[in-house]
């Protein structure tokens, strides 16, 4: 029912402000890491977006890395001599 999708549409906005929130802070406390309801609703949602809502989940996105891009064909540019 109507009730019903706008309740689910207000926990999924909660839902994405909450994982936006913890994605944008670089050191993470132990009380950070638990702010995300742990309710079945929110785990449904979270699992029909693919959202990873686990403590180590959460970590794991806001690792920090390197990725290098090579653009062109295998062999683009190199000669036999």
């Amino acid at each position: 029912t109507y009730l019903e999708e706008e309740e689910d549409e207000e926990s999924l906005e909660k839902i994405m402000f909450q994982t936006d929130k913890l994605q944008n802070i670089d050191n993470h406390s132990m009380e950070e890491v638990g702010e995300v309801e742990n309710n079945p609703v929110s785990k449904a949602i979270a699992r029909h977006l693919g959202i990873d809502i686990s403590a180590e989940g959460r970590l794991a996105k806001n690792r920090k890395g390197i990725a290098i891009i090579i653009h062109g064909t295998p062999l683009s540019g190199r000669q036999q001599f």
